[in-house]
């Protein structure tokens, strides 16, 4: 029994030992009631400052975040928007064309909410039916292409205007070769 009670003293004594040796934290000194008022006015300016910074850095987190935002807004509304063009009385695609979808679905991709509208045109040779269908199948050939790419079809609508919106007024084939083309609008987001 007295060994017992040795050994449980020999560990008491550690243990008070060890907790006594051990160094207390270093805590930032508060102002208190016993800090002198320039002291306190310190404190209060250092406080006002370390917030006035925090708001800056969010701020100007704010704003770059919001230029990145406008930046690729900008991008994706330039790539959407470039128009593709066609030969005469043809609505195969080129290589230069499939570069520009390529671009396309690439946005579509990454932006799963986008619905979009292909619309078909034509130059203004040739009957008003045959320009209508022939705006069709350019319009159709786009959204064929995108949805071959994994584009939903429900996200792509068509429509043809055939000859009636040129983007290009006259009779030759600098004014023709601009108006054979499908055209892309956003129609929501």
């Amino acid at each position: 029994m007295r060994k017992t009670g040795t050994l449980f003293l020999v560990g008491l004594a550690v243990v008070f030992t060890a907790s006594a040796c051990r160094k207390k934290p270093k805590t930032a000194p508060v102002p208190t009631e016993t800090a002198t008022a320039a002291q306190r006015e310190q404190a209060r300016r250092d406080s006002v400052a370390a917030a006035d910074a925090a708001r800056a850095a969010a701020e100007r987190t704010r704003e770059e975040n919001l230029r990145a935002q406008n930046q690729t807004s900008r991008s994706t509304q330039a790539t959407m928007a470039a128009a593709i063009y066609f030969e005469l009385d043809d609505a195969d695609l080129t290589p230069e064309t499939i570069g520009v979808l390529e671009a396309k679905v690439l946005v579509m991709r990454r932006e799963l909410g986008m619905r979009i509208r292909v619309t078909g045109h034509t130059d203004s040779r040739g009957s008003d039916e045959y320009n209508v269908a022939l705006g069709m199948r350019r319009a159709a050939e786009a959204k064929r292409f995108m949805v071959e790419r994994g584009i939903a079809g429900s996200r792509i609508d068509i429509a043809t205007r055939g000859e009636e919106e040129p983007a290009v007024t006259g009779e030759d084939e600098t004014a023709w070769s601009r108006n054979r083309r499908a055209e892309f609008a956003i129609i929501s987001r």
